[in-house]
């Protein structure tokens, strides 16, 4: 006799895949961004529409089997409220650029690469 294999209820392969889940785990149908998924494996994200009247931005680490090699699961670890989008923007950013060394600062949206 042989035991039943569990199937996975969640296939995470692109972002794409990923706002899909954050929607469907958070119950929400607000829009979000993310940026790449980090050295530490964090994917850092924020929100694009209002939710509640604020902004958010979300820090989400992986867990669960596969955590370090093919993350199926994650866990929202932090999230913090901000009036304006570009503020929650920014602090989406501090965290990525902490965790991953990126450099150059957010201008408008969009990252201005420092020269050295």
């Amino acid at each position: 006799m042989t035991t039943p294999q569990r199937e996975r209820t969640s296939t995470v392969t692109t972002m794409d895949d990923f706002i899909a889940w954050h929607q469907a785990r958070t119950g929400s149908d607000y829009g979000a961004s993310f940026y790449p998924t980090s050295p530490n494996g964090h994917v850092y994200g924020y929100s694009t529409e209002r939710a509640d009247g604020y902004y958010v931005a979300l820090d989400y680490k992986p867990v669960g089997r596969g955590a370090r090699s093919e993350p199926h699961n994650w866990q929202l670890t932090r999230t913090v409220k901000r009036r304006k989008r570009k503020d929650a923007k920014a602090m989406a950013w501090r965290w990525y650029k902490k965790a991953s060394g990126a450099t150059g600062n957010m201008v408008a949206g969009y990252v201005e690469p420092t020269v050295s």
